[in-house]
């Protein structure tokens, strides 16, 4: 069933500041937005025009965290975490789609830039480079609940990265197919991966690395032998995202996301996971929407990260990185310097480390994917630049 409807003008006493990026943002902008229908279809309705929300701000840049901003018809104030003063002056709901497990609807918003911080975020601007590594299943024993839905991994791949790839500060480069046997866990010991990551990051040419584990997708019967043929089996998602900078081997991000829906087909039938019998389905719903909220939490953690680059060529004062005019960058923009150097300790055991050089380098040309840098002041020169040293972009760096 369609339904289209026309509502909501919101006049100024529901002005809500929405953070957003040194942007022209000012004017009306369209997203559209969904969420399943777990509970009532108001709450699907109003979370359905959240993820709307939460879109478009997203794609504007915003530095913002979200979590319940439209509730029975209105913008509420006390749920953003806000940063600076660009407000939704109107929401219109223009389209609402209903089927029986899911509403899909489409706003235009109404943002007006009143005079907010020109450096807030400013990163957004310039593209950070990731690499995606294919989900896997996280041990042989989270894969033996997989029945009929063994491509799940594929799926997880296909529904997240290329929502990431909809975000013009992330530029996120094709799938790959390597394992680092990385569990997920925030507290597991990632010292020896290092260098692993560092060696796909710098033969992808990317700084991010997004690394997905499925803890389990095992399905359960619901009822006793009496009550069983009135019910569905349940089947549970479970997977887990990590994102790293390859650069600097620091964890960025390592998120759950779990939920349990009806499973209404056989045991052991294979189903296409493409297909709209399996996306129509309750549990074909709450895969998406986690892949959902995976993805607004990885583009929420990224995109205003300062973006780091390598030294890949040194001529005289002057050297080369590896990012360019695909990347945005421009003239003028100024980075710092890290050099990397290998110690040893009593045991003559080898470790890196990163110390700060002094003064600053300005990009002088940009090329295509790469961009000359030179120092700005020959004083604070260092004479040893040495490949794949890093440079990151300045704290107090003014986009154009």
């Amino acid at each position: 069933m369609r339904e289209k409807i026309l509502k909501f003008c919101l006049t100024s006493a529901l002005l809500l500041g929405l953070p957003l990026a040194n942007q022209a943002v000012a004017g009306w902008h369209t997203a559209t937005g969904s969420a399943g229908i777990t509970g009532s279809i108001g709450e699907a309705r109003d979370a359905a025009v959240n993820d709307a929300i939460r879109s478009l701000l997203l794609k504007k840049g915003a530095d913002v965290q979200i979590h319940q901003v439209y509730r029975n018809g209105a913008l509420t104030r006390d749920s953003y975490s806000m940063r600076n003063s660009v407000p939704i002056r109107k929401l219109i709901v223009l389209e609402e789609e209903k089927t029986s497990n899911r509403i899909s609807v489409r706003i235009k918003a109404y943002l007006q830039d009143q005079g907010y911080d020109q450096n807030k975020c400013s990163t957004s601007r310039i593209r950070k480079n990731i690499l995606p590594l294919r989900f896997r299943f996280l041990d042989p024993q989270a894969q033996m609940g997989s029945s009929g839905i063994d491509q799940i991994g594929k799926e997880l791949d296909r529904l997240i990265y290329s929502e990431i790839a909809k975000n013009p500060s992330l530029q996120i480069k094709p799938v790959s197919l390597a394992n680092l046997n990385i569990n997920g866990y925030a507290n597991s010991d990632i010292h020896y991966q290092r260098d692993n990551m560092y060696n796909l990051a710098k033969q992808n040419e990317s700084q991010y690395l997004i690394i997905g584990n499925i803890n389990s997708v095992s399905s359960s019967e619901v009822g006793n032998f009496i009550t069983k043929p009135f019910y569905n089996d349940t089947r549970t998602i479970d997977f887990t995202v990590t994102v790293y900078d390859a650069v600097s081997g620091e964890l960025v991000m390592n998120e759950n996301y779990q939920g349990e829906a009806d499973w209404p087909f056989k045991q052991g039938e294979y189903v296409n996971l493409r297909s709209d019998r399996f996306r129509g389905s309750p549990y074909g719903q709450r895969v998406q929407d986690l892949c959902q909220r995976a993805a607004n939490d990885i583009i929420q953690n990224l995109q205003c990260l300062k973006p780091s680059a390598r030294v890949i060529e040194v001529e005289g004062d002057d050297f080369i990185i590896n990012i360019g005019k695909s990347s945005g960058l421009e003239k003028d923009l100024e980075f710092s310097l890290q050099q990397q150097y290998q110690g040893y300790d009593r045991q003559g055991n080898t470790f890196e480390k990163t110390e700060d050089a002094p003064g600053l380098y300005r990009v002088v040309n940009v090329y295509a994917n790469t961009a000359r840098l030179r120092p700005v002041s020959l004083q604070d020169n260092i004479l040893n630049v040495q490949l794949d040293d890093i440079v990151t972009l300045t704290d107090d760096e003014e986009m154009p």
